[in-house]
């Protein structure tokens, strides 16, 4: 298992435990999120309740399943900044 999957299966651990999110649908979120987006899932995994609530939630609700693309003009916290 590569080290992106093994992020990814912890964030979804997580989300699984603090918000009632279904494993499958966390892991298949950030895994199609991330093709797209940038993501630094490790601090994503060690965001403070608030901040880990907002991304998994919003990712969760902006993701078009069809084009794997966030919408809505959301933007993850853990997004990583070119520069």
């Amino acid at each position: 298992m590569d080290e992106k999957t093994s992020v990814i299966l912890e964030i979804a651990k997580r989300a699984t435990k603090e918000l009632g999110m279904q494993h499958i649908t966390v892991v298949m979120d950030l895994e199609y999120c991330s093709k797209h987006q940038e993501l630094d899932l490790e601090k994503l995994l060690n965001f403070g309740p608030a901040d880990f609530a907002h991304d998994i939630y919003g990712i969760n609700r902006n993701l078009n399943h069809a084009t794997f693309q966030l919408e809505n003009c959301f933007s993850p916290r853990c997004t990583k900044i070119a520069g």
